[in-house]
């Protein structure tokens, strides 16, 4: 059965059942569109290379894009929550469990029971104003022990002391003449008459009398001299409590109270004093004694 072909050489023309060239340019039958379909495909898969690839590209260009858009904008996303986390709690301030208070005892203040208090001596004394245990200033008093006034903080001390300083013929010797004592006699150390048995027991009175006066003066120029220990140490004692707790220059601190118990307070200054002006009292007092024997 003859059918019309269309050579690969542009020329088309009618075959014979059982031809099998071209008539014109001798191709074989079955090569002819081989050629062509060659092309076609090429053509396709240029067509395709040219078109699709840079399509699918740019879609996965377009793809990559928005996903890193997403993944940056979440971050941001999350940046900014973090950070008005952290700026609300920094406003907000963070409970905290309060301390429980802890119990305290209050320090017991020292009430000294005897405190040092100013103390105005008499006249004989000096007048003058001394710090001293308010017991010595209740119970004490200025006492005069031969021509010396000496403060005595003890009465009952000053007239032992007194009785032990007198001189023995004073107190023994009367002042009227009987039938044994008619000799008149005046003592030349302590300046008075008395009666006595004889005139020469007149002269070894007054031989007495100065050997208990030289005695007793002994004896005061030891008080005399223990107390101008006490005074030169209250002084030192006073300087010491004045360089420590005094000034802008303070040797420990500048502080008043401190200052006032330095000087005033339990084993202060003054109470140092006083303590060793006692101590010059007892010790005269007991060194008169053996002036009597």
């Amino acid at each position: 059965m003859a059918k019309k072909i269309k050579c690969d050489c542009g020329i088309t023309f009618t075959a014979e059942e059982g031809q099998t060239h071209c008539n014109y340019c001798g191709k074989k039958l079955s090569d002819i569109g081989k050629e062509k379909t060659n092309i076609n495909t090429k053509r396709t898969i240029k067509n395709t290379i040219e078109n699709e690839i840079p399509k699918k590209f740019l879609i996965i260009l377009l793809a990559l894009l928005i996903l890193f858009s997403a993944y940056f904008y979440v971050r941001a996303e999350n940046n900014e929550k973090n950070l008005k986390k952290d700026f609300t709690s920094n406003l907000e301030p963070t409970p905290t469990a309060l301390p429980t208070p802890t119990p305290t005892t209050k320090p017991k203040v020292y009430v000294n029971p005897d405190p040092i208090i100013p103390c105005t001596m008499s006249k004989e004394c000096g007048g003058d104003i001394r710090n001293i245990k308010k017991s010595e200033c209740t119970n004490g008093t200025c006492c005069q022990i031969g021509s010396t006034w000496i403060f005595y903080p003890s009465r009952d001390k000053c007239l032992q002391d007194q009785k032990a300083s007198q001189p023995v013929q004073q107190v023994q010797q009367p002042a009227q003449a009987t039938s044994k004592l008619n000799y008149y006699c005046y003592d030349n150390t302590y300046k008075y008459w008395y009666y006595t048995s004889s005139g020469e027991q007149c002269n070894l009175d007054n031989l007495k009398s100065i050997k208990y006066k030289t005695c007793m003066d002994t004896q005061m120029i030891k008080y005399n001299s223990c107390k101008s220990t006490c005074e030169s140490g209250v002084e030192k004692d006073k300087a010491a409590c004045v360089w420590a707790y005094t000034g802008s220059n303070a040797g420990i601190e500048q502080n008043p109270d401190k200052y006032e118990e330095c000087l005033l307070g339990p084993g202060g200054a003054t109470e140092t004093h006083g303590t060793c002006l006692g101590k010059c009292t007892d010790q005269y007092g007991q060194d008169i004694k053996k002036c009597s024997l």
